[in-house]
């Protein structure tokens, strides 16, 4: 059986191979009200909370997080919880699109396909403190609180 470090720098080096998510607004972007920048979810050269919650498919809940991976730049880490042999967690960068009115949506890789936001909420600002969204490829659905 490979060890847990193994398994992770594989997950690291899987990650780093996947393509980036690159989203480029096709439009001016305005200054973000909610989520409509990196700096909402993630913090350079401090670990900026992570979020905790669940995905739900078929109607049964996993335990799911998204954790920043290192210090300065958009690297996260997606973990999905589906049972100790099945456990998911994979690094990728964090995407951020924003629209003319201030709003992101984020996208980012998860050992079940790539995450998109469809809902994100601030309580303070435009610090992002929950994050709603699909999983398109498994037919399910997250929801992420910053904890």
């Amino acid at each position: 059986m490979a060890s847990r470090k193994f398994l992770g720098a594989a997950a690291f080096m899987l990650a780093a191979a996947l393509p980036a998510v690159a989203v480029a607004p096709a439009h001016a972007q305005a200054p973000s009200t909610c989520g409509g920048q990196l700096s909402d979810y993630i913090s350079n050269g401090l670990m900026a909370a992570s979020f905790a919650g669940t995905v739900n498919r078929n109607g049964v809940e996993k335990p799911m997080t998204l954790t920043q991976a290192l210090l300065h730049g958009s690297a996260v880490r997606a973990e999905i919880n589906n049972g100790p042999s099945d456990y998911k967690s994979v690094t990728s960068n964090l995407g951020v699109e924003g629209d003319s009115g201030g709003r992101g949506t984020v996208y980012f890789w998860t050992g079940w396909g790539l995450a998109k936001s469809t809902n994100v909420k601030c309580t303070l600002g435009t610090r992002v403190t929950s994050i709603i969204g699909i999983l398109e490829d498994k037919g399910a659905t997250f929801q992420l609180s910053r904890i």
